[in-house]
């Protein structure tokens, strides 16, 4: 897990962990899954006949149990307390429901139960847990918040409301759940908060053709919510040349606040950091390893020393990764560098507030 800090320190880094967290890759018998609310990554061998492995920074909430194969598994996920385990499935006619085993101490007790979601004829597209003992379907006809009852083995609906999706996008941190309509050519937001759902103002996308669930990733920057859209030249006519990153605000609603270029095209992901968004560009290149860049700049009255350190040895490595810096006192971005082999870039500046795209000129 990389670390970013801006106190305590007279240099400040962004570096990958000295002690990584390593799982076995996905196979034709191994099936990995990532669980972005409690951070922690699913390994499951077999169906989980020969067993299932937890994985995560915590070592306290890591385990590791077997299960019966009951079919092919599309998301699996633990509670925010790790006391109830949920599964969700592929299997012909139970696209509806989700399995639950209650767990004491991160091993199973052997209760299970299952539950399948309101709407008839309706398919999960994935499930989240907002709170403890609370969780969401979210399907193709809509958002239905259960309250889960382990106890009694049974779920009750605290609220549902309609909305014909095809995919979505969540956000742990600020509770907000992003549905794309049409495709991907309407994306409406829900808050997911004190046991209710609230519709948000719908974001504006007007685009020829509709957004990719890949491209879509809900933030949380400066204690607000943010949309990232990454806009490619082949799926926006009025985008010339490489990719670019529209971040859009949650809560106002409306168009683009921040254009970031990010002078690549590709396949791309972005992580958050404190203020810190990282976007990571994935390139085939075989056996590449990237050396150690050291990146300073100047921002405001401290200096920020970042030091990059990048070392991949697949068929599949990272070549670029950008940093764009918030400022809490005003989200204005600061385009740091690209880690590129022996390149150090200056410090260039974004317009706040831009709705075109922003050309780069180095800061004075």
């Amino acid at each position: 897990m990389a670390r970013f800090s801006l106190k305590d320190s007279d240099e400040y880094y962004l570096s990958l962990s000295e002690q990584p967290k390593r799982f076995d890759a996905d196979s034709p018998v191994t099936n990995v899954f990532f669980d972005d609310t409690n951070g922690q990554v699913f390994t499951v061998r077999s169906g989980g006949v020969t067993g299932v492995t937890v994985n995560g920074m915590d070592d306290k909430k890591c385990t590791s149990f077997r299960m019966e194969d009951k079919g092919p598994i599309i998301s699996i996920k633990f509670s925010p307390d790790h006391k109830i385990l949920a599964i969700q499935r592929n299997l012909e006619g139970q696209n509806a429901t989700v399995e639950f085993a209650n767990f004491k101490d991160l091993v199973p007790t052997n209760v299970e139960y299952s539950h399948t979601c309101k709407w008839k004829n309706a398919k999960i597209l994935g499930f989240v847990w907002p709170r403890v003992n609370e969780i969401a379907f979210i399907t193709d006809h809509g958002i239905e918040l259960l309250q889960v009852l382990p106890d009694k083995k049974q779920l009750k609906t605290i609220k549902s409301t309609g909305f014909s999706g095809a995919w979505f996008s969540w956000c742990a941190q600020s509770n907000i759940i992003l549905l794309a309509g049409n495709n991907g050519a309407l994306l409406q937001p829900f808050s997911l908060n004190n046991s209710t759902i609230t519709k948000l103002q719908k974001l504006e996308v007007e685009w020829s053709r509709p957004v990719m669930e890949r491209d879509v990733f809900v933030l949380r920057l400066c204690g607000a919510a943010w949309c990232a859209v990454f806009r490619h030249a082949a799926a926006a006519p009025t985008v010339s040349g490489p990719t670019e990153v529209w971040l859009m605000p949650i809560s106002g609603g409306g168009g683009a606040q921040h254009v970031l270029k990010t002078g690549l095209m590709g396949r791309f992901a972005v992580s958050v950091i404190d203020h810190l968004l990282v976007i990571h560009h994935q390139v085939n290149i075989p056996h590449y390893t990237l050396p150690i860049d050291i990146l300073e700049m100047s921002l405001k009255k401290f200096k920020v020393c970042i030091k990059l350190i990048f070392t991949h040895n697949t068929s599949y490595a990272y070549f670029g990764a950008i940093f764009f810096f918030f400022s809490s006192l005003g989200l204005s971005p600061y385009l740091v560098g690209r880690n590129l082999p022996l390149f150090l870039v200056p410090l260039v500046r974004l317009p706040a507030g831009s709705l075109q795209p922003a050309e780069l000129t180095p800061e004075a």
